[in-house]
């Protein structure tokens, strides 16, 4: 119950947020873009991290 009202704490009455969301990096307008952006960014990402947390 507590969760689910200050999911509603956070939209104000016409619709808009009370606080800044952050914003998506990539729209592609379709469940297999979204889903190709997101591969490719766990990808590099995974990449970036083996590569900064090597001994």
């Amino acid at each position: 119950m507590q969760r689910e009202k200050l999911r509603w704490q956070l939209i104000r009455n016409d619709g808009t947020l009370s606080s800044w969301v952050w914003p998506n990096r990539v729209v592609t307008g379709s469940d297999d873009g979204e889903m190709a952006a997101l591969q490719q960014w766990l990808t590099q990402r995974t990449a970036w991290l083996d590569d900064a947390l090597k001994p």
